[in-house]
Formats: C-alpha cells, sequence, structure tokens
C-alpha cells in the first residue's frame, strides 16, 4: 500500500492527505464489499431475503447512523449476528410495527482496521474529523485604544500550512463583533516567525503555558515582527496608541476537509452548521481552542472570563468573551524570549552563554537577571547591569558528567 501511496502521488501531483484520502476509500470500500460477500455466502440458502435485509439497511444508515467497531472481525461478527437475528428470527417473530422500524434503524455498521497514515493511527471516520497535536497559530490584530481596526490582521503558525487549506479571511474577533459574517475563502496566508511561537493550545498530553505566551507576545521581537508584517512603524506600535488583539487558531479537518479557524469563526460556524462542529470536535472547537485565551479584565468592550477554565462553553460564550487576549503598549516591551534549548553529551565541558541587549538602561538599582534551567535545575546569573542600546553576556560554566544536559535560557 505504501508503494501505491507513492505512485499515485507522483503519478497524478497529490498532497499525502489527499493520498491517504483515496488509500482510506479503497480500504473501506474493500473492507465493505469483503463482508458483504462472506455474509452472503453464509446465507446463501436464503440470499433473497438477505439481499433485500441489506438493501434496507444501506438505505436507512445512510441518515440513520449505526454502531461501529474498532477491528475487522469484531465487526464482522457483530453484522453476522444482527443478520441472522433478522434472516433466521425474526420472520417467525411478530412484533409491532414500530419495535419493528427500531432494530431494522440499527443499520449494516462499517468499521474498519485502525489506518496508519499522516502521524498516527485512526479508526473508521476519524481522519475526516481530527485535530493533531500542536497544529495551532494566533491571529493578532493591530486596532487604535478605541477598538478601530488599522490594518489586516496577521496569521502566525510554526506550522507548514497548506496555501489551500479553507478559511474565512483575515477577519478579527472585533470585525465579527460589529457585525461581520463568515465567508469561505480557498486561498490561504500566514507567517512563519523565525523565533518559533511557544504551544497555543493544549493537547492530550503537551500542555499549553500561558505565562510561555504571554512572554513570548510581549517582547521586543513580537512587538518588531507584527510591526514589519502590518506595515506599522515599530515606534508607532509602542508608542501608546495601539493594541493588539491576539486569537488562538486551530488547523484541523473537519469532513475530510482542511480548514483554519479562531475559536470566534469555529463557534460561528458551528451556528450556522447546525452544531456540526461540536457533534466530532468537541474538545477542541469548544474546549481547547477557545479556552487557549481570554481576558484576565474587561478590555476593548469584551469582559473578563469569570467562568470555567476547563470543559465543554457554548457558542454565545465563545463570541462573547472567549478566544481572546489583548496587548497594550506604552514603551518598548520589557518582556524577553526564551532562548532555544541546547542539549549537551554525557561528560562534557560546557560554557553556555547568551547576549543581552536592552533598550533602556540596566543599573544596579534595578538589575536584571539571566536563567538557567538545566534538566529541571535553576541557576540564576543575578546583578547584571548595561547601558541603554548596550549588549551584556551572561554565562554558566560546568559539567554534563552522567547526565545529558539539556540547557534552556530564559532573561
Amino acid at each position: 500500500m505504501n508503494n501505491f501511496k507513492a505512485n499515485i502521488k507522483q503519478k497524478y501531483n497529490i498532497s499525502n492527505y489527499q493520498a491517504e484520502q483515496i488509500i482510506f476509500v479503497i480500504k473501506s470500500l474493500g473492507s465493505e464489499l469483503s463482508k458483504m460477500l462472506i455474509m452472503g455466502i453464509l446465507f446463501r440458502n436464503e440470499i433473497l431475503l438477505f439481499l433485500f435485509q441489506l438493501i434496507f439497511m444501506c438505505f436507512l444508515r445512510s441518515f440513520s447512523g449505526g454502531f461501529h467497531f474498532y477491528s475487522y472481525w469484531s465487526c464482522l461478527l457483530a453484522s453476522v449476528l444482527y443478520m441472522s437475528s433478522l434472516v433466521f428470527i425474526f420472520p417467525n417473530i411478530t412484533l409491532p410495527l414500530y419495535m419493528q422500524i427500531f432494530l431494522l434503524s440499527i443499520s449494516f455498521c462499517m468499521g474498519d482496521g485502525n489506518i496508519d497514515g499522516g502521524g498516527g493511527s485512526f479508526g473508521t471516520g476519524s481522519e475526516l474529523n481530527v485535530w493533531r497535536n500542536n497544529q495551532d497559530g494566533v491571529r493578532v490584530t493591530v486596532v487604535t485604544t478605541g477598538g478601530s481596526v488599522v490594518a489586516t490582521p496577521i496569521d502566525l503558525s510554526n506550522c507548514n500550512i497548506s496555501s489551500t487549506v479553507l478559511n474565512f479571511g483575515k477577519v478579527s474577533k472585533l470585525q465579527y463583533t460589529a457585525g461581520s459574517s463568515l465567508s469561505i475563502n480557498a486561498s490561504y496566508t500566514y507567517s512563519k516567525p523565525a523565533v518559533a511561537l511557544p504551544r497555543i493550545i493544549s493537547g492530550s498530553v503537551n500542555k499549553a503555558s500561558i505565562a510561555a505566551i504571554k512572554r513570548y507576545i510581549c517582547s521586543e521581537y513580537a512587538a518588531k515582527f507584527i510591526a514589519s508584517k502590518t506595515g506599522i512603524p515599530f515606534e508607532n506600535l509602542i508608542n501608546g496608541d495601539y493594541k493588539l488583539v491576539i486569537e488562538p487558531i486551530a488547523y484541523f479537518t473537519h469532513n475530510g476537509k482542511n480548514y483554519a479557524m479562531t475559536a470566534t469563526e469555529a463557534a460561528l460556524y458551528n451556528k450556522l452548521s447546525g452544531g456540526a462542529l461540536r457533534r466530532v470536535l468537541p474538545s477542541l472547537t469548544h474546549q481547547n481552542l477557545p479556552l487557549a485565551l481570554f481576558l484576565e479584565k474587561s478590555d476593548l468592550g469584551y469582559p473578563a472570563w469569570t467562568g470555567s477554565t476547563s470543559g465543554k462553553v457554548s457558542d454565545d460564550a465563545i463570541i462573547s468573551s472567549l478566544g481572546i487576549g489583548i496587548v497594550s503598549y506604552k514603551d518598548v516591551p520589557s518582556e524577553e524570549l526564551e532562548a532555544p534549548d541546547y542539549t549537551y553529551r554525557v561528560d562534557t565541558d560546557v560554557i553556555s552563554s547568551i547576549m543581552l541587549t536592552s533598550a533602556t538602561e540596566v543599573n544596579p538599582k534595578n538589575p536584571a537577571k539571566a536563567t538557567f534551567y538545566i534538566n529541571g535545575g535553576t541557576y540564576t546569573v543575578s546583578n547584571i547591569v548595561m547601558p541603554s542600546g548596550e549588549t551584556e553576556r551572561s554565562s554558566i560554566r560546568g559539567n554534563s558528567r552522567t547526565t545529558v544536559w539539556t540547557l534552556r535560557f530564559c532573561c
């Protein structure tokens, strides 16, 4: 199957995801046709009754759903037992009409084995509605202190996102609140910062850190990057006249199509679709995505969130209060970024240093510090001073005698 996947990708110039969809369809058809054939052989002496029941149940299943099993053999066994009851037992029992309709509505199962593709295994249908950990980003909108949008919002993400992912354009939460409606767009653009964003949306294992998100968004690097992408001079951006509206974005698959949505867009879409998103991706669209960011205090007409920080939330709560953070600038951001992690082998003499810069004077009355995190331990270099606009080096020395060192800096 891997060779077949490689061949169709090369021959038809399709993406890995499209190839996985084709393979999924082929495996699903093969699975169901083989089960029908096996049951046809088993019920060959009652073939007409079997075919009638099969056709009728396939019709019912198109709109009534059914039971699902995680493996091919469990699905086949359940289908044989169910079909046996219909072919051999129920014809000899007279049931009320409502009971007949109820039993027939338990349709033929469409289970399939777990399929390896695109970063993990999944059961029947799950690949059509899925969010993979770390597929996230943020939408940044520059607004005046009064809430007027002054530049087209920009999307930032560490991920490699297709330019054809479905989205609703660069529209901010403020614009939706003012009356903008969803409008589907098949062309997508975003920016990938050189210094990676921290995790924005918590997954089942890896959790987002609001402290890391704040540190990043409030850093001078982020301010300069946003200024360059929006066309607003850095000095103007941080002079106190503007604010940044930050919204979490999730990149996910819904009904086999790839989407990029903010929390507000997901809630609006869920309303318009009659709850389609919440039925299949509730933990993403109505929990982890909207609760990734919310206000600690009211601003720009949005209230501080005082509800639960876990569990599912409603569309109305998301639209009115969740999936938003706001950054106010009065001067050059004071928060600095974490430096990248470094890993050293066992029994290695280590002298690691970082260069610290400051736009304002750092004097003995208010010194800076640099913190080194080594394998869970914390080591701080204090009393760092430097003139305005200058650079100072901070370093640490040691030996990774018995274990591998993983070094992280924070200033």
